[in-house]
Formats: structure tokens, C-alpha cells, sequence
């Protein structure tokens, strides 16, 4: 890492350059400035890229403000995947994160995921080979799927996304198109909530 600091009418300005990081669920780069304020958490100008990203770690990764139900969620959704390109941008003033509607500055992590996995809801058959994208913009996170399967049967077009991950009664909704041979639908009955 390379950074370098200053001391200014009471407030520190961090300039972090060149920094580069590794553990068992990321790898990457990053840069930026944070400046302290004296009526708040401070000021960020941040950008990291992942060249390694493990999407069973992504709950440990997330604000606090996200809530320990949604981090949960997230922890337990995510059972496999990976991706060699993960962007983040955190620009603005950081007492009104996660910048709802983007308003007051940026929040926003994009990965694309390759082999995936996805346990969506407790009781539903999970979502393997998934391939797409994964999107935290604000509060919000949006999963775009390209393709993968669910039960045997292939799936294209499906979209997961949740409005606001800092709501305790946060709502998910999952929307796509399924192709197979009638017996994997039939599957899809018999090991979901839809057979009762």
C-alpha cells in the first residue's frame, strides 16, 4: 500500500494509493481519499476492483446498516459462485449511506458471477450453474441471471431483486423464464411449498 496523510484545522485528510489486498474471499486492488468531519463519520472517495471474489463471503462484506437479518439472508443465499471482476464505487458524505436513490453520493458493487448458486427461500429448490450479474446500488440489490437451472430445468431472463436491504420486512422478488421436460417442473412441485 502506499498512503499518505495530513492534519488540517482539526480534521485528517488519507489518501490511500496503490493499495492491494488478498484473503481467502478476495483479491484486488483499490484507491482513495477520506477526509474526517467534525459532525459525522467523514467523507469518501473509494474505488476498488476484485480480480478473485468468493460469493459465499459477500455477507461479510456488507455495511452494518444493512442489517444482521439481510446479512444473514445474504450469508446463507449465496452457496456458490465466483468472479474475477467486482467493482466498487463509494463516493459521498458518509453520515447519509447508503445514498438511497442516489441521493447525497454513490453506493454500488457490480460482480459477475459465474457458477453460481442461490438458495433464494427456505423450502424452494435453489438456482445452481447460475451465470449473471450481481448488483448492490444503494439499499438495493439486484441479481440479473442469464442462465442457470432450477430442479433440472433451464432457466434464462430471471431477475431477483430486493428495493431496500435496510428494511426488517424486506420483500424479494424473483421474476424468469423456465424450459424443460415436464418432469422437472413436476420436481419443482414436489420439493417446494407449491405442492402444499
Amino acid at each position: 500500500a502506499q498512503a499518505a496523510w495530513q492534519h488540517t484545522g482539526g480534521q485528517y485528510e488519507i489518501r490511500l494509493n496503490d493499495i492491494a489486498f488478498a484473503n481467502r474471499d478476495l483479491a484486488g486492488t483499490m484507491s482513495g481519499v477520506y477526509q474526517t468531519t467534525a459532525d459525522g463519520n467523514g467523507v469518501i472517495d473509494l474505488s476498488a476492483h476484485a480480480t478473485r471474489a468468493n460469493a459465499q463471503g459477500i455477507g461479510n462484506y456488507l455495511p452494518l446498516r444493512v442489517g444482521e437479518r439481510g446479512r444473514q439472508w445474504i450469508t446463507t443465499a449465496f452457496r456458490g459462485g465466483s468472479s474475477n471482476d467486482v467493482k466498487l464505487r463509494l463516493k459521498g458524505n458518509l453520515k447519509d449511506f447508503p445514498f438511497a436513490d442516489g441521493k447525497g453520493g454513490i453506493f454500488q458493487v457490480n460482480a459477475h458471477v459465474v457458477d453460481g448458486a442461490l438458495d433464494y427461500a427456505t423450502g424452494w429448490p435453489g438456482i445452481d450453474n447460475m451465470q449473471g450479474e450481481l448488483t448492490f446500488r444503494g439499499r438495493r440489490m439486484d441479481v440479473a441471471i442469464r442462465e442457470g437451472s432450477i430442479s433440472g430445468a433451464k432457466i434464462a431472463r430471471v431477475r431477483a431483486e430486493i428495493p431496500d436491504l435496510t428494511n426488517p420486512e424486506r420483500l424479494l422478488t424473483i421474476t424468469g423464464e423456465a424450459e424443460g421436460q415436464t418432469s422437472e417442473f413436476l420436481r419443482f412441485i414436489e420439493h417446494s411449498p407449491v405442492l402444499e
